[in-house]
């Protein structure tokens, strides 16, 4: 929901969210269900860092080096904000393209004329291989401070007079970016690259992601197969209660 739909309760000095127009109804409820992720647990060191921490292993890949961190919790808490991304992955994949989208021209240049020379049949490990050596020698810097800065400005322009968003209304959006800037081709290039959606061991982006937060012995545990890239353990350890009795 839009960031307007909701206003400030103050409770015992702290500030929380509720909907526009039911602060009165609060007193007759007779009981509340909570959210768990965010609400009752601290997701940040969990989700929100294998948010961060999949997009940064993306980028690692392609021929640019950033100057700072790729994504901030801001941005994430503004598309939670749009209502249609609960899913983390679906979080993970418009913050990737919206990075791809404002990489130097040079390095997006690079980027397709490699994935232009992949063969079709290489599994995931072989195209990380082929495209890691392949902008060894041809890379570019960036510096993404005003691009998120205007990723948040755009959904606040767009829940204005949108009251939900999801991954397939931002996908429009970014289609026609990618139109604006002359990049159609080669941002399908990279839907292509990052395999989403798609299944673990072959979906890059839901591969890295799950091997991140499930970590080597969670990747066994839940898929029945060695993780490819991270044999750390996981993410999801890192959750602790935000209540206490």
């Amino acid at each position: 929901m839009s960031e307007s739909a909701y206003s400030a309760l103050e409770i015992n000095g702290r500030h929380v969210k509720i909907k526009e127009g039911i602060k009165e109804s609060l007193a007759n409820v007779d009981a509340i269900i909570f959210d768990c992720d965010g609400v009752l647990i601290d997701i940040r060191d969990s989700y929100n860092k294998a948010i961060h921490k999949t997009v940064e292993y993306i980028f690692s890949i392609m021929p640019v080096d950033v100057d700072g961190p790729i994504t901030t919790d801001t941005q994430i808490d503004a598309l939670r904000m749009c209502g249609g991304f609960n899913n983390d992955w679906d979080t993970t994949y418009v913050l990737s393209e919206w990075t791809f989208l404002n990489m130097p021209k040079e390095c997006v240049k690079y980027f397709s004329d490699a994935m232009s020379n992949l063969e079709v049949s290489s599994s995931l490990t072989d195209m990380i291989n082929f495209l890691s050596n392949s902008f060894r020698k041809n890379r570019c810097k960036m510096s993404l401070q005003e691009h998120r800065d205007k990723f948040i400005e755009m959904l606040r322009k767009l829940m204005k007079s949108k009251t939900y968003l999801d991954r397939y209304d931002i996908d429009t959006i970014m289609d026609m970016i990618a139109a604006e800037k002359e990049l159609t081709n080669e941002l399908r290039q990279f839907r292509k690259f990052l395999g989403y959606p798609g299944n673990f061991g072959e979906c890059l982006l839901v591969t890295v992601f799950d091997e991140l937060f499930y970590g080597a012995e969670g990747v066994e545990a839940v898929y029945n197969t060695k993780p490819f890239f991270f044999n750390g353990p996981g993410l999801f350890q890192n959750e602790k209660p935000l209540i206490k009795e």
